[in-house]
């Protein structure tokens, strides 16, 4: 059986984000997930935002939506407004990935 998609965003988050394969995990659903992001990244928003910015720029995270969620957010909940980018992002890659691996294996067969 393949991995669910949180699972593989997971995956491609821990590895973006250089994090141990642990501090995410295999979580069974999206809310799981967003909070285990949104810890990580409350952690460096405390401890290193220099590190955050560019780790969400390796990621290719919109800087124009980074700036937004820093600016208006005055409730206290950047650290889950930043999660839902990275993995809104993240999730991207992965359907993309899956997409095109399909499509090559589909290519692949109509040559047999």
């Amino acid at each position: 059986m393949a991995p669910s998609l949180v699972i593989l965003t997971a995956q491609q988050i821990t590895k973006e984000l250089g994090l141990d394969a642990s501090e995410l995990g295999m979580p069974d659903g999206m809310e799981l997930l967003r909070e285990r992001v949104a810890y990580v990244v409350e952690y460096l928003l405390e401890k290193d935002f220099e590190k955050l910015l560019n780790m969400l720029y390796i990621m290719d995270v919109s800087e124009e939506k980074i700036k937004q969620v820093i600016l208006d957010e005055s409730d206290g909940l950047a650290h889950y407004l930043i999660a839902d980018l990275i993995i809104e992002r993240e999730w991207k890659k992965v359907e993309t990935r899956l997409f095109y691996k399909q499509k090559k294996l589909d290519d692949d067969e109509s040559w047999e």
